[in-house]
């Protein structure tokens, strides 16, 4: 058995969501990317925005949790991510407590411009910037993105979201203002 890190900048940061998909994951803290920024970009089967790092200028950066996992896991976060499927696994080196670590994350692979994310889906990643005390400016750029209503909220995804917001929510009644409006759903 050995361990791998793991890049999550997605909704994939929201270590409870995370460990649903990957029991052992175990947060190492904030790690960062040069040349790289968030996007709503990726073209969900649902037809809704999902993340990607996009390539940015050298001067832009992007946030996300490095993790740490089982590596016996793997093939259950390449199908929860859709590895073959509009994602891909890549290593990459990002920076971490002032060190630089190779980390396996995804690339998206369909990508669509304009597309914009479901309110649950950012709830998602909003509340995994707060969980892991990402830089206020950039929860700030986060929160700034559009975001649409589900057409269909009974879709297994965001019940499952709107139920996690939800509980988050009553845990930390301070984040229920940021992570969205997602609770109209409830």
């Amino acid at each position: 058995m050995g361990t791998i890190a793991y890049f999550a900048y997605g909704s994939n940061m929201l270590t409870e969501r995370l460990r649903d998909r990957t029991s052992s994951c175990r947060p190492l803290g904030l790690g960062r990317l040069l040349g790289k920024q968030l996007a709503f970009h990726k073209r969900s089967k649902d037809g809704s925005g999902k993340c990607n790092i996009a390539p940015a200028g050298p001067d832009i950066e992007a946030f996300g949790v490095v993790f740490e996992l089982d590596d016996r896991e793997l093939p259950a976060l390449d199908s929860a991510e859709g590895r073959g499927y509009g994602y891909e696994r890549i290593t990459l080196d990002v920076f971490l407590n002032g060190t630089t670590l190779s980390c396996w994350t995804y690339e998206a692979t369909v990508i669509e411009e304009g597309l914009a994310p479901y309110d649950w889906y950012k709830g998602l990643v909003l509340a995994g910037l707060l969980q892991h005390a990402m830089p206020a400016a950039y929860l700030e750029q986060v929160k700034q993105i559009p975001a649409i209503a589900d057409p269909m909220p009974e879709r297994k995804s965001a019940v499952e979201a709107v139920a996690l917001l939800a509980g988050l929510s009553q845990q930390h009644p301070d984040w229920a203002g940021i992570i969205g409006d997602w609770r109209s759903q409830c």
